[in-house]
């Protein structure tokens, strides 16, 4: 998968580059070129060897963590060894968000252990931990219907999986809609389609208009018998201890390098993911592959000699998985790519000093991977829900793109000035 990712990664980079500003038709001369730098990344394993080393040497990197720090200083190092000029670190500060010891049991009408995890920046329990009645609710509405039961009680919400960016929501905002009704915990069920008895933990947003309570995400297995118990008209009680907690923020940094335009170094092509991980993986998928890819094309083209017309930047966030909106709003000079800039709010638009932009599209529709889908916020900022982050004024390559779709793109897949 990472191969193929970085094929993709190599074919859209140095077509846009090549290309930037012309017509379909002037694509065709840089086909073979674009052949030359798929077929080296098929054949290449540097990638893959540095995804390895990043995985089992350094591990999970969650913000605010040594080993984010140890992190940051070895990407750094792999640009410089991979050609890359112009390697800098820049200096952010970040939320430290520490976990702690957690763990939830169904203590009524059977005592079992619950799977479960902690949700990202969640609030911690009372050292004696939470001990309540559950209710179990299956949708927003749903819990709006309850209302009235909900005072005192942990809620569960045992909403079935409609896809990523659908489902999501429950994690995010669930435990702030639970708070403004009394609850005192949530538990939220996995944002997964697997049943495996394996907890996905992830980042909730509290909302300033209700109070912060202790939330966790438990199993679908877990999930789905609590609600057999509720239906069958019994009532389960819950005991969750959470020793989560925030820390002062830490100091970390973006890593950045690049290969420097030859005819307009001022145009810059921006592509990356973040480096930091979640802390109960090592951070393989989401977003080790993603960066590694993206290098990886960039060291391709350097190690086989091709000057790209345009500046390529590689980047390596920090922060995305709890907080990254904060973090590009502290670092939106890394996105400056001509003297000027405006953001709205939403980070979604950016002014930048460009000729124009390009956008990716198939047979005349927007181009979208399953990748694009679930994970329209992977690169370190929002984009407000919106898949279609080709088409900004400034280009970032979004990975990792599934296997299935990749190969499909970059052989369907054609650039047009917009």
């Amino acid at each position: 998968m990472l191969l193929r990712t970085g094929s993709l990664c190599c074919l859209c980079l140095y077509v846009s580059i090549a290309a930037w500003g012309a017509d379909s038709g002037a694509i065709a001369p840089y086909q073979p070129t674009a052949d030359r730098l798929i077929d080296a990344a098929l054949a290449d394993n540097e990638a893959l060897a540095r995804l390895a080393y990043l995985c089992d040497h350094i591990g999970n990197r969650l913000s605010g963590s040594d080993s984010l720090t140890r992190a940051v200083a070895w990407g750094a190092e792999q640009m410089k060894q991979a050609g890359l000029q112009n390697v800098t670190t820049i200096p952010v500060k970040v939320p430290h968000w520490v976990r702690g010891s957690e763990s939830a049991a169904l203590l009524a009408p059977v005592s079992r252990p619950l799977h479960m995890l902690g949700l990202g920046m969640s609030v911690g329990t009372p050292a004696q931990g939470i001990t309540a009645d559950a209710i179990v609710v299956s949708t927003f509405d749903e819990l709006t219907r309850r209302a009235e039961k909900v005072a005192g009680k942990i809620v569960v919400f045992n909403a079935p999986y409609e896809g990523y960016g659908r489902s999501v929501a429950y994690r995010a905002t669930g435990p702030s809609r639970a708070a403004k009704l009394g609850a005192a915990a949530v538990l939220v069920r996995s944002i997964t389609p697997l049943a495996l008895q394996l907890p996905h933990t992830g980042a909730l947003r509290y909302s300033d208009d209700s109070p912060k309570i202790p939330a966790a995400a438990i199993t679908a297995e877990d999930a789905a018998m609590l609600s057999r118990l509720q239906a069958s008209g019994l009532t389960p009680r819950i005991h969750l201890e959470m020793g989560a907690h925030m820390e002062p923020d830490a100091d970390s940094a973006d890593v950045v390098g690049e290969i420097p335009g030859s005819e307009h170094p001022e145009q810059v092509v921006v592509m990356g993911g973040h480096i930091d991980s979640w802390d109960v993986g090592q951070g393989a998928q989401d977003d080790g592959s993603g960066i590694m890819a993206t290098l990886g094309a960039a060291a391709l083209i350097h190690r086989l000699g091709l000057k790209p017309r345009r500046t390529i930047r590689v980047v390596f966030w920090v922060n995305e998985e709890n907080g990254g909106l904060v973090h590009v709003k502290r670092n939106l000079t890394l996105l400056r790519l001509g003297g000027r800039r405006r953001c709205q709010s939403d980070y979604d638009r950016f002014d930048v000093a460009m000729p124009q932009s390009l956008e990716i599209r198939k047979d005349g529709q927007h181009c979208q991977t399953n990748s694009d889908r679930q994970h329209q916020h992977s690169s370190g900022f929002r984009n407000a829900g919106r898949s279609r982050f080709f088409t900004r004024p400034f280009w970032q390559i979004h990975t990792p793109v599934s296997e299935r779709t990749s190969r499909w793109q970059a052989r369907r897949c054609t650039l047009v000035d917009v």
